[in-house]
């Protein structure tokens, strides 16, 4: 169950979709973050008049451009805090989907434990039932029991052999919710 339950989160696209978010968020907080380093950009301009008397024949500008928003009044702070709280709140998700996930197998993994037990139990029963009827038989050969009640038998052997298919499906059906639930589906 512990191997199935790795498996499951690491499987399952719910846990992928939430470490995403986590990502995401984070990736986003950084980018907030850098909103804290001052813009710095160099120009260069050269320009050439070409038929103008008078005017100098080129002109190179070089330039510095700086940019800080020094007083922002806690606009950038209160913006990375909000985006620390989505890094939180997407931690969470990812911790409550775990335990959902987490959950679901151990649910799945009990029912296919039960449905495992009850075909069991049905395959006993059916063998039960053809001893059963091989007595029952066996004592109809010798005369020493009614028609009556060796159709009975055979209707308890068919009810048996009804049983053990339904057993066997619903065993089917829990696998299939089990490899499901572990993200192979």
């Amino acid at each position: 169950i512990d191997l199935a339950r790795q498996n499951a989160l690491s499987g399952r696209s719910e846990i992928r979709q939430a470490r995403f978010k986590i990502e995401q968020a984070t990736y986003a907080k950084r980018l907030q973050k850098a909103q804290y380093i001052p813009e710095v950009g160099i120009r260069y301009f050269f320009f050439s008049p070409f038929a103008a008397d008078g005017l100098p024949r080129y002109v190179n500008s070089l330039g510095i451009q700086f940019k800080w928003d020094i007083y922002d009044w806690g606009n950038k702070k209160h913006l990375t805090d909000e985006k620390q709280r989505q890094i939180e709140q997407s931690q969470l998700n990812l911790t409550e989907t775990s335990s959902q996930v987490v959950l679901d197998v151990s649910n799945r993994y009990r029912k296919l434990r039960e449905a495992r037990a009850s075909l069991k139990v049905a395959q006993l029963g059916q063998e039960a039932e053809k001893q059963k009827l091989q007595v029952v038989l066996e004592q109809y050969k010798q005369k020493a029991i009614l028609l009556g009640n060796l159709q009975t038998e055979q209707a308890n052997m068919a009810q048996a052999a009804a049983q053990y298919q339904q057993a066997l499906a619903n065993f089917w059906n829990a696998r299939a919710d089990f490899e499901k639930a572990m993200g192979t589906d």
